[in-house]
């Protein structure tokens, strides 16, 4: 397998570097390649993705400061890697 990126948005930024510690904690129990992203805010994923990056997991909070993770999924969900099988 190779690289897995994960992403993670919120604006507590104390909460994304506990979602990172967990999974990045996670990937070395399973012998996994891991690559963390994280943002503060909708807008800033928003255009990370629109710039053609792409992400396989993505822990997205739902009540951010100036926009909210419903309206950003859509959005988010046309640039995850989705399974083949």
């Amino acid at each position: 397998m190779g690289v897995l990126r994960v992403g993670i948005c919120d604006d507590g930024s104390a909460i994304c570097s506990e979602i990172e510690r967990i999974v990045k904690e996670y990937g070395k129990k399973h012998d996994l390649r891991l690559d963390t992203e994280m943002w503060s805010t909708g807008e800033a994923l928003v255009d990370y993705l629109e710039d053609g990056n792409a992400i396989d997991l993505l822990f997205l909070d739902i009540d951010l400061i100036t926009t909210s993770g419903v309206d950003i999924g859509p959005v988010s969900y046309t640039h995850l890697t989705l399974p083949t099988k």
